[in-house]
């Protein structure tokens, strides 16, 4: 279950920050503002997806999330 919250949370993270910008870029003004919009777009995409994928190739073997028998791998956070 908490794994899958961590994605969801992830996903939606990534979809409210991408509707922010789109719907910033219906308002009509300079070429500048929707290359930086644009950018923007791209950067918060790429940093999603790294985010996204990190959180399911973990350190901490998926099991472990809801088997606590499991002990953790050596180097994760046992927060």
């Amino acid at each position: 279950l908490l794994y899958t919250v961590i994605l969801l949370y992830n996903t939606s993270e990534i979809l409210v920050k991408i509707s922010l910008l789109l719907q910033y870029l219906r308002i009509p003004e300079a070429p500048r503002k929707n290359r930086k919009c644009y950018i923007a777009l791209a950067f918060i995409s790429v940093y999603e997806l790294w985010d996204i994928s990190s959180a399911i190739l973990t350190c901490i073997l998926i099991q472990a999330y809801w088997d606590t028998s499991i002990p953790y791998t050596e180097g994760a956070s046992q927060s």
